[in-house]
């Protein structure tokens, strides 16, 4: 192995977590975005930025020298890996990015039994959807990390969360760090100082209500559930028929061994268990199959016998859909992970002590 001559020293003394992320901000560059790094010629002078740093990694195992560029070596992807550990397990919180804390569920949305909890067939408007803006809610996300740690220290061993290391992870995977001048800002400290900022201004979970420390800790309890819940709601199906979300309800039956067959709405009743697909009907407006006896395709297309056979009669139907950035572009699989799962909406004492166990492989 190579190493390189330079002597350039940090314009100033990094703290170990800065030193950590510099070296995870290398690797993810490099791996996920392609990113090249030459040690000499074009493209080599923004890698002197971060030379010492290099050297380290070189130390480490973490990178080696091919012909005139870095590469990174088993144990740097083996090290990358861990961090796509962490960001799939972040990838839990989100739906914590938008918390209305005063918006109080009406009697339609709200269970009869108990108020604080949103009725199976409902969206929770207590959580804002994604890209929406409302600045009455809070970001709750690293309050939910911290609460929920905090409960399980005692079996994480002690184990602390730092915030600053999840900020900067979620900025850097989600490619909301400037890709000009990355190096440059990233030696001089701005993206460090702009973590420390996002981290020391988070809403804190006991702020909810900082007369009583057990009202804050039901607060957040009712939140968690109610969260895991809503996140399955939105990532899961929609009946065909009313609209309403069937997550919960799958949920349900999928714990009795069971399959959801009809739409619990009682005012629907849609059958998901319906005949055979006619052989060459589809719908000319998604292409879905047409089965017998249906009137109506899920897509809002009417289906008319009257017409000549093969043919759907269409009216105008407005679409809703909401576009996810694909965050790593090598996919789970490369790494050799298969990602976690969703957390038991009831019980987060398991998925917490993996996300903690996570935390003490990767610092």
């Amino acid at each position: 192995m190579q190493t390189t001559g330079s002597t350039t020293q940090p314009a100033r003394a990094r703290p170990d977590w800065e030193e950590e992320l510099i070296q995870i901000s290398v690797l993810y560059l490099a791996l996920e975005c392609g990113q090249k790094m030459p040690l000499v010629g074009e493209g080599a002078s923004d890698l002197q930025l971060i030379e010492s740093e290099l050297a380290t990694m070189q130390a480490k195992g973490l990178i080696g020298i091919e012909g005139q560029a870095w590469i990174v070596t088993k144990e740097g992807r083996a090290m990358l890996g861990q961090v796509v550990k962490m960001c799939d397990q972040l990838m839990k919180f989100e739906i914590f990015g938008g918390v209305r804390l005063t918006r109080e569920l009406t009697p339609d949305e709200r269970l009869d039994d108990d108020p604080l909890q949103c009725r199976d067939h409902v969206y929770d408007p207590r959580f804002a959807a994604p890209g929406e803006e409302d600045r009455e809610a809070k970001d709750l996300r690293l309050a939910m990390i911290t609460f929920l740690t905090e409960q399980m220290s005692e079996a994480l061993g002690g184990q602390e969360v730092d915030p600053r290391r999840l900020v900067f992870l979620q900025k850097l995977s989600s490619g909301r760090f400037p890709r000009q001048d990355f190096w440059f800002q990233l030696r001089l400290g701005t993206y460090f100082r702009d973590v420390e900022k996002i981290a020391q201004s988070a809403y804190q979970w006991r702020q909810i209500d900082p007369s009583s420390e057990e009202n804050s800790m039901n607060a957040m309890r009712i939140l968690y559930t109610a969260g895991m819940l809503e996140q399955r709601k939105r990532d899961g199906n929609e009946c065909g028929g009313c609209g309403i979300p069937l997550a919960v309800f799958e949920l349900g039956a999928a714990q009795n061994k069971q399959e959801l067959t009809k739409c619990p709405n009682p005012d629907c009743g849609a059958d998901y268990n319906p005949p055979k697909a006619l052989v060459g009907f589809a719908c000319p407006a998604c292409n879905r199959d047409i089965h017998d006896g249906q009137t109506r395709c899920g897509c809002g297309a009417i289906i008319d016998r009257s017409l000549m056979p093969g043919t759907v009669q269409t009216e105008t139907v407005a679409h809703t859909e909401t576009v996810y950035e694909t965050v790593w572009g090598h996919g789970y699989g490369y790494y050799g992970y298969v990602p976690y799962g969703y957390y038991d909406p009831w019980d987060p004492f398991v998925d917490v002590l993996a996300f903690g166990c996570l935390c003490a492989v990767l610092w």
